[in-house]
């Protein structure tokens, strides 16, 4: 059965979570245009935090998400 986009993002932001042991408040979803000027939808992930600044990346969730329903390389499993 094909995941939905949303249910797509929600399970990406589990996995990475648990894979990458961050905090809540360290991986957030954003909107096409809602944060840093970025273009697309994406999920940020915040790490390498010093007394005032941190490093954030971008990850461009709906072109995973296309590549993840054409692609079975790259199809995961949620457990």
């Amino acid at each position: 059965m094909e995941k939905s986009y949303e249910t797509f993002v929600t399970d990406l932001r589990k996995l990475l979570l648990a894979a990458m042991d961050l905090k809540e408040e360290e991986i957030y979803f954003s909107n096409d245009g809602e944060k840093y000027g970025c273009l697309g939808d994406r999920l940020f992930v915040e790490s390498g935090h010093m007394e005032k600044a941190k490093t954030v990346c971008g990850l461009h969730t709906e072109e995973l998400y296309k590549r993840q329903k054409v692609s079975p390389q790259y199809h995961y499993h949620n457990n």
